[in-house]
């Protein structure tokens, strides 16, 4: 599921050229990829509860963000 997900997003803005990417573009299919993530994410958030201590999780916020227009992060 993740893997697709990824390999979308890869088609849609390409890695080599993310300088590019038009900021309607960017708008438009951001809310699709950000709603699948979030699937994702409770997934695996529900399997990481079985390990992790409930008290790490009670006490996180969990949240998706993303920009409104494109830019390159490598950490937040």
């Amino acid at each position: 599921m993740l893997g697709s997900l990824l390999n979308r997003v890869e088609s849609t803005f390409p890695a080599h050229d993310w300088r590019n990417v038009d900021e309607a573009h960017w708008r438009s299919v951001m809310a699709s990829f950000c709603r699948e993530l979030g699937t994702y994410s409770r997934y695996l958030l529900g399997a990481a509860s079985s390990v992790i201590a409930k008290r790490v999780l009670t006490n996180t916020r969990t949240g998706l963000n993303y920009t409104v227009k494109p830019f390159l992060e490598v950490c937040n």
